[in-house]
Formats: C-alpha cells, structure tokens, sequence
C-alpha cells in the first residue's frame, strides 16, 4: 500500500496533512499578529487589518482545499462506480459462456448452434470514453484482454 502522505480522515472528509499545516500556520501567525503586533510597533488599525487578512486567506485555503478534496472525491466515486459496473459486465459474459459451454457439452450431436446475444459494454466504453482507460496499467490490459475474447 502506498501512502501519499497522512491525513486525518474522519468518514465524510479528509484533509491532507499539508494542508492542515498551512491553515494551522495562518491561524497561528494571524493570533501572533493579534497578540505581539502592540509590542512590534504596530498600530492597532495595522493589528486589525494584517489579522483580518491573515484569517481572510486562512479561511479561503481551507474553502479551497475542500474543494479541492471534494472534487477527487466525486472523480474516485465515479472510478470505483466504472470498476464494478466492469465486473458486472465481466461476470455476466462469464456465466453466459459457462452456460453456452455446460448446453454444448450435454448435447453434442446436435447441429443447432445458439446466436449469442450482444454483451453489454456500456461500463467499459463509458471508461473509455471518461478517460479512466490506462493501457499502461495491468488491470486495464486484463480487462481489455477479457473484453476482446469474450466478444471473439
């Protein structure tokens, strides 16, 4: 299993460890700003502005990081609807072979020869089609591999 990284993952969001870090570095340098800024000089119209701002884009990052994580989110959902909607197609094409091979072999003399139905290949053209196709990945050549015989 390969990790990207650590994330604090709760079941309906996950946040990236970097950018946990970025918001928590935002928030603590805007309560610096609020707490010291008197000490450094700063006037209290500068206090109120460089925090204001501070939290401004600290709320920004995190509305973006959940964007962000919510659209991967959707992306992975979709991928993972596609890979079983393939499995699906691949199990039925296999139980109707296996059919079609166990109706052969109990009648072998007869000369009738079943026209077989079309399989369906809406999952796999509907990967093809959204772009999860990889045909450098091993998974994708096998079910490329499995789509191609069972259609000869």
């Amino acid at each position: 299993m390969r990790w990207r990284g650590f994330s604090i993952r709760d079941d309906n969001m996950r946040i990236d460890i970097k950018d946990a870090i970025f918001a928590l570095f935002f928030v603590i340098a805007g309560a610096l700003i609020l707490l010291f800024g008197e000490t450094w000089g700063l006037s209290e119209l500068a206090i109120g502005n460089i925090s204001v701002f501070i939290f401004s884009v600290t709320t920004l990052y995190v509305s973006l990081s959940y964007d962000k994580w919510k659209r991967n989110k959707e992306y992975e959902d979709k991928r993972k609807g596609i890979l079983k909607g393939i499995y699906k197609e691949i199990v039925e094409r296999a139980r109707y072979l296996d059919y079609f091979k166990n109706l052969l072999a109990s009648q072998p003399d007869d000369l009738y020869i079943p026209l077989f139905p079309p399989f369906p290949k809406s999952a796999w053209e509907s990967a093809i089609a959204n772009g999860y196709y990889d045909p450098q990945q091993q998974s994708w050549v096998n079910y490329s591999h499995i789509y191609n015989a069972t259609d000869n």
